[in-house]
């Protein structure tokens, strides 16, 4: 049995001949009207008639256009993020420094009311090592018999006596 359809049905271009003809026509007229000038002698009303088809057939430039902004967006912010986080560690490094210079400082400033408060000539040291046994507490200081430290004196910090020396 023959599905073709009668000679009658078959004439001129195929239907996908027609299809990619008008596609072709309707992107041409398309350019040609998107162009500066290209649509001026037409009436307003034509245009008005051809504005749906028009953006149907721009959906896809504008799809491109929002994947390509989403992307560059996309880019740019992990570009931004990168760069911020570098910047947090930095200003965490910068923190952490501040914080402690300003214990340091705070430390410095008691030991000198300490000093002051001492009605006896004194000798400022730097403790250089410190045991960590509970039950035999030993400083190192960097004064000695050298700098006037004798057998014998006591060793005071901030908040009061610490030791006694052996010079």
């Amino acid at each position: 049995m023959d599905r073709s359809p009668p000679p009658f049905f078959n004439q001129g271009p195929s239907a996908h001949a027609r299809l990619a003809f008008f596609a072709l026509l309707a992107v041409v007229l398309l350019v040609v009207d998107s162009a500066p000038g290209g649509s001026r002698g037409a009436s307003p009303g034509h245009r008005d008639d051809a504005l749906p088809v028009q953006r149907a057939l721009l959906v896809p430039r504008e799809l491109l256009s929002l994947a390509r902004d989403h992307f560059s967006d996309v880019s740019r912010l992990r570009t931004e993020n990168a760069e911020l986080r570098r910047i947090e560690a930095t200003n965490a490094r910068a923190l952490l420094q501040a914080e402690q210079l300003a214990a340091e400082n705070l430390q410095l400033r008691e030991l000198l009311g300490a000093r002051d408060r001492a009605a006896i000539p004194t000798v400022v040291a730097e403790v250089l090592y410190q045991t960590r046994d509970p039950y035999a507490s030993k400083l190192v200081l960097d004064r000695g018999l050298q700098h006037g430290v004798l057998a014998g004196q006591p060793v005071i910090d901030a908040h009061g006596v610490v030791a006694r020396s052996r010079a």
